[in-house]
């Protein structure tokens, strides 16, 4: 066997760069976010989820902020040579990126309801009563809400953007995945109340939105997905996600069947129907092709920056 120095030193070379991104894109705004968020009225964000009464509008402002900042790695890094670019750039903002964004909030949606309803249905789920948070804290309301966008945006950034793009160049897909659909779901892993399938479930998860990302080509759905899942688990289902039980849900709801079914306090994520659903979406989105040069979504002549090899 031929031993090529270079092509190692290339390939450790892009694994180098998407990890750095993940400390880019990822790590060093939540360790901002969080520790500015210590010093904001409630407690920054986990006293957003968790019901806090006291502010609801400056950790909202410094999820924001701080994506921003991950928003700017992730446009840096398709200036960072061959490869980055390809086989489209992973984040535009513009019109087709956000259509691509709202079908997969659809999905999420839809994925959610899939889990769901059924419990409600079957009376391992029940709705209580009709909260009226959503009527008496507007402001709290929209920024939960917006929250929930910006933070699922920083996680698809993070371990479906820059990282599993170079990993897979370097290391093939299938151990880019895993390796990052695994340090995402240890990242869950001081949530509250998450357990041995609460990790696999948000495992599998990764590995679905994984597949997800190389075959859209770009973040805009995934994105999408993974907003489309929080907020309808969330806000709207008003269960816990990932362990945070929200008080602006649309219902007031209580358990009345086994944590087996219904995750228990973690939330759907970790129950049997959640897991089942995530293979089954882990599967399909592995099944898709990965993503050619101008398709899908963005025309081919927008990919200029970092599509080139470079010169000889």
């Amino acid at each position: 066997m031929r031993f090529d120095l270079a092509d190692i030193v290339r390939r450790l070379t892009l694994v180098a760069r998407g990890l750095g991104f993940v400390f880019l894109v990822y790590f060093i705004p939540v360790v901002a976010r969080d520790l500015l968020g210590e010093a904001l009225p409630g407690g920054g964000l986990p006293g957003l989820l968790s019901g806090n009464p006291e502010g609801a509008f400056w950790p909202a402002v410094l999820s924001g902020s701080t994506l921003a900042v991950s928003a700017g790695a992730v446009l840096l890094y398709s200036r960072t040579g061959y490869g980055a670019a390809r086989p489209k750039r992973l984040l535009w903002l513009d019109r087709p990126w956000f259509r691509e964004w709202g079908r997969g909030f659809a999905i999420g949606a839809i994925a959610a309801t899939i889990v769901l309803a059924p419990l409600f249905l079957v009376g391992a789920l029940r709705i209580d009563s009709v909260s009226f948070a959503w009527r008496e804290q507007p402001t709290r309301v929209l920024a939960v809400l917006v929250t929930l966008f910006f933070e699922a945006a920083r996680e698809e950034f993070g371990f479906r953007g820059p990282a599993q793009r170079d990993i897979s160049a370097a290391l093939t897909f299938p151990i880019a995945a895993i390796f990052l659909a695994g340090s995402f779901a240890v990242i869950h892993g001081g949530n509250p109340d998450i357990g041995s399938s609460g990790l696999l479930g948000v495992f599998l998860a990764g590995l679905a939105l994984a597949g997800l990302a190389r075959a859209r080509g770009d973040l805009g759905m995934v994105c999408g997905v993974h907003a489309g899942w929080n907020v309808f688990t969330a806000m709207v289902w008003s269960v816990a996600v990932s362990g945070f039980q929200l008080d602006v849900a649309l219902f007031e709801v209580s358990s009345t069947g086994s944590e087996l079914w219904t995750g228990g306090a973690f939330g759907v994520e970790g129950s049997l129907p959640g897991i089942v659903v995530f293979l089954v979406l882990a599967f399909v989105s592995w099944s898709l092709p990965a993503a050619a040069s101008g398709s899908p979504g963005l025309p081919i002549d927008r990919e200029t920056t970092g599509s080139s090899p470079p010169e000889a």
